[in-house]
């Protein structure tokens, strides 16, 4: 598996949720969790034509979109009928490679970035690049400092392709922030992580204030963006972390990695929740929506359609 996300279709009906995986042989997949059931259940499996693939995301307005190291791109669409998700192949595009790391804003932003490949941000539906990092000025020797995108986040869900900040990790041990608003393409803000180790993940916080580090040698930390300064070592995992992900209602957060390990803690205390031992390393964790959202969503709808009837519309 070398890209997972969840994905926004659901059944209320059926109470479940959907989520997409892609594989190292280019083929997608669309699974789905039976609540019911407690199961995983594959609804629809297609191959996207990609070579050595690298991600998979959700883009909202835009439909699920996968991509490859070299850049290729390709949109996928999601149809249900009778409770049973199927994929199909939508348009292709093209991005400048490499690309190892992304993320999806509203408005169909996909921001991708790689080794020597610095941060960038793609309108999918117009099919155009919108916006370009610049790199940090040289360094006091008046060297050009590498690039190295290692991960990719958008401070907040509501983030739009017009206007959109982001924070990205490096392989440099740096998390950087940008603004597509500002006039000058260069970081916001840059600050290291300190230790020796890369940074692998990252995952804002509810607030956009903080954010969750993780690095290759197990190290997992919350950082103030405002101070710039670790404010909370989150303890447990020993193994370089892959991905770090935050709950639905972001009073979670997950992370996984080398050691085997998926671990959950609380952001409002930081304190480890619960942990289990996976036996494989392991690259990608998600959250699936919780039954009883699901629950509430299926009143609300029907709620709505019965006042609509009454109304006459």
């Amino acid at each position: 598996v070398v890209g997972m996300n969840q994905c926004s279709h659901y059944d209320v009906a059926n109470e479940s949720q959907a989520f997409c995986v892609l594989r190292s042989d280019g083929s997608a997949e669309l699974w789905r969790y039976a609540f019911g059931e407690g199961r995983l259940l594959l609804d629809s499996s297609i191959n996207t034509g990609l070579e050595s693939p690298t991600g998979i995301l959700q883009c909202p307005s835009a439909g699920l979109v996968a991509h490859s190291k070299l850049g290729e791109g390709v949109l996928l669409t999601t149809t249900s009928e009778k409770g049973v998700n199927k994929l199909t192949l939508g348009t292709r595009f093209s991005i400048d490679g490499p690309v190892t790391a992304s993320a999806c804003c509203l408005g169909g932003g996909l921001a991708y970035g790689g080794l020597e490949n610095d941060l960038q941000l793609y309108d999918v539906n117009a099919k155009k690049l919108v916006w370009k990092a610049k790199n940090v000025a040289n360094d006091s020797l008046s060297l050009r400092v590498p690039v190295w995108v290692s991960d990719i986040a958008f401070r907040s869900p509501m983030e739009t392709v017009s206007g959109a900040t982001m924070l990205v990790g490096t392989g440099y041990k740096h998390v950087r922030g940008y603004d597509t608003r500002q006039e000058s393409a260069r970081p916001t803000f840059s600050f290291e992580i300190g230790g020796d180790f890369r940074v692998t993940a990252i995952e804002p916080s509810s607030d956009g204030h903080s954010v969750y580090v993780g690095e290759a040698s197990g190290g997992l930390y919350l950082f103030d963006i405002r101070t710039q300064r670790r404010v909370q070592t989150l303890k447990g995992p020993i193994g370089s972390i892959r991905e770090v992900s935050s709950s639905i209602n972001s009073d979670f957060v997950a992370c996984v990695g080398l050691d085997r390990f998926a671990r959950v803690y609380s952001t409002k205390t930081n304190k480890a929740m619960s942990h289990i031992y996976i036996k494989n390393r392991t690259n990608f964790v998600q959250f699936i929506e919780d039954r009883n959202e699901l629950q509430s969503r299926g009143v609300a709808a029907a709620a709505k359609r019965k006042s609509r009837g009454s109304t006459g519309e």
